[in-house]
This record gives C-alpha cells, sequence and structure tokens, in this order.
C-alpha cells in the first residue's frame, strides 16, 4: 500500500538523520506527525497531541510544534530572510497573554533556552526551522512572545526509550507539565482545576493532596454527584490545557 511505503520511506530518513548527528534547515525534510519530528532527539514516538514537548537528552531544550491555521487559544507569526528561511517567530495568547509571557520570559532565563522549531505551512508537513531563543529586549517592547534563530542545525541522538511513567511525579521530573502548571479535572459538566507541585501532587482549594485525594474531594462537591467509592481513575480525568489527559503523557 502507498501509505505503508510512505511510512518505510521516512522511517529510513528519520534512521539517516540520527546516524549523521544532526538535522538542518536546509535539508528541507518534511514530516507528517509531530512524532516523526520528535523521534530525532532521543525517544521514539506514537502519538503527541502537545503543542511541545521537553527534550528528552538535552535538559535546557524543548521540541515545537506549530502549525499555520486557525488556533483558539493561539496566534503565531513568522517572518522569512532572503532564502525564504524562518528566521523570526512570534506568539500570542488570546487569554492571559501577559502571564504567559511573564512565564515564559522566567522559564527561559532559568529553565528551557533553546526551543527546536518544527512549524507547518499551510498545505505542507512539519519541517524543522531551527533553534531558537526568545529575545527578552523585543519581547518586552513589542508585547508578543519573540522567538529569534540562534541556530540553523539540531543534535540528534539515537533513541532510548524508556517504561511509561508512573504517576505525576515522573510527568514533572520528564518535564511534561511543569512545576504550577494548572491542570483541569471534569466531572458531571463542570470543570475544576489544579496546579502541580514538584513532588507530584496538586493544589486545590482547600490544600495540598495527592491526585486521586483531590479528584475524590472535588467530585463530592458536585450536587450530582453519585458514587462512593475510594477510587478515581484520576489520570483520565486530569488534562491540561489542550486537552491531553495524564494518562496520554504517562506514555510520551
Amino acid at each position: 500500500m502507498l501509505s505503508d511505503r510512505i511510512f518505510f520511506r521516512m522511517e529510513e530518513t528519520v534512521r539517516q538523520l540520527i546516524e549523521r548527528g544532526s538535522i538542518r534547515v536546509s535539508d528541507g525534510v518534511s514530516f507528517r506527525t509531530k512524532a516523526e519530528c520528535a523521534s530525532l532527539f532521543g525517544r521514539n514516538y506514537s502519538n503527541i497531541l502537545r503543542g511541545g514537548i521537553s527534550h528528552p537528552k538535552e535538559r535546557e531544550s524543548q521540541m515545537i510544534f506549530w502549525q499555520e491555521e486557525e488556533n483558539d487559544g493561539w496566534e503565531n507569526g513568522y517572518t522569512f530572510d532572503e532564502k525564504k528561511e524562518i528566521v523570526k517567530f512570534t506568539e500570542r495568547r488570546k487569554s492571559k497573554h501577559r502571564e504567559w509571557v511573564s512565564e515564559r520570559l522566567e522559564i527561559a532565563s532559568s529553565k528551557i533556552k533553546n526551543n527546536i522549531i518544527f512549524y507547518k505551512l499551510k498545505g505542507e508537513g512539519y519541517k524543522f526551522r531551527g533553534i531558537f531563543h526568545i529575545d527578552e529586549e523585543e519581547t518586552i517592547s513589542s508585547g508578543d512572545i519573540v522567538y529569534k534563530r540562534v541556530s540553523s542545525e539540531a543534535i540528534t541522538y539515537f533513541p532510548e526509550n524508556k517504561r511509561p511513567l508512573k504517576n505525576l511525579k515522573e510527568i514533572v521530573e520528564r518535564g511534561l507539565i511543569k512545576e504550577n502548571e494548572e491542570i483541569y479535572f471534569y466531572y458531571k459538566n463542570q470543570e475544576y482545576s489544579g496546579r502541580v507541585t514538584r513532588d507530584g501532587k496538586i493544589k486545590i482549594g482547600s490544600g495540598t493532596t495527592t491526585l486521586n485525594k483531590a479528584s475524590l474531594e472535588l467530585m463530592f462537591l458536585n450536587p450530582e454527584c453519585g458514587r462512593n467509592t475510594n477510587r478515581v481513575n484520576a489520570y483520565n480525568w486530569w488534562k491540561t490545557w489542550n486537552g491531553t489527559t495524564l494518562d496520554e503523557l504517562r506514555k510520551i
């Protein structure tokens, strides 16, 4: 089948880039999925829903996957140079934008400096656009988060897959959810929220507790709650801002 041939060609392309030890903007490789892009950097991925994930091998790096289309939560822009290469991105969050700018600047100065960006133009696949740093001065002056390219090449790594993540603490340690990031619990058409701690617990209105205990407590706040149980499938019910369940994150 054609789809099988395309899959094996892409698998071969990924292998060649890993063996060479780098991917370059000039390669012009077009990837179908975020998972194919991310599999260049030290793990085999089967499915990625988030717009960005931490780098499995480099502590100060993350991978970002954007595409040129209407988005309910975000607005992204880009600038070409004379070679028709993207050398600058801008990012705006449609709600709580100022808070997002402050958070990203803090992360860029203390944790994540290198943004390995794959961008999908309309009618194309995801393409490697380079490594980008947030320009603090221009971000503050413009009000948008401004990413400028600092390298047109990124190091690739052979995959070293690990077991699925066990719990929320390991999800935080891997960087898939950041400390104090807000996550959401849905029950009986009600949305509740909490903030994740470094040790894998969650802060809700009544205090800091385990994921299961927080879930049960929030369920019992709902007047429609009809459950009488000491257990809840919390990893399927708690989600990140973009709808990814914690259970899906454990398998990345």
